[in-house]
């Protein structure tokens, strides 16, 4: 509901902005939020999300490098996705990681790495990298 309200107040916002700015023509504000709430609904869709971690995960199943939980497709649909759980350390957690002797500067070239890897090998990327879903 929150969100249906959101785009509403944007669609109404953008039809301002459509019949009052002198670019609108450029800049299409009822296409921008047509392309906002397409998105959003992409990205809520947790089926969704849990088939592009199964991807993901086939991708890196033979390396070391990079481990994606396995999704729990019994416990999963388009409002909950259920990951196996695994452990370890939040990757901002600069005191844990070298409590445990991780090598800083190596896990950061190893990061760029399979970053690199996924854009260019597999075209496929992980777009939501921040601590709370990379640990070490």
């Amino acid at each position: 509901r929150q969100i249906a309200g959101d785009i509403s107040l944007l669609n109404a916002i953008a039809a301002v902005v459509d019949r009052t700015h002198p670019s609108a023509d450029k800049i299409r504000p009822r296409e921008i939020v047509r392309e906002i709430e397409s998105t959003l609904a992409a990205e809520l869709d947790l089926q969704r999300e849990g088939a592009n971690a199964s991807v993901l995960r086939r991708f890196w199943l033979d390396t070391d490098d990079l481990y994606v939980p396995e999704v729990i497709w019994s416990h999963t649909g388009e409002r909950a996705l259920t990951l196996e759980r695994v452990r370890g350390i939040p990757s901002d957690d600069i005191e844990a990681l070298d409590a445990a002797g991780i090598d800083r500067h190596a896990l950061a070239a190893k990061g760029v790495r399979v970053f690199y890897t996924q854009v260019f090998r597999d075209n496929f990327f992980h777009a939501d990298a921040h601590a709370g879903n990379i640990w070490v």
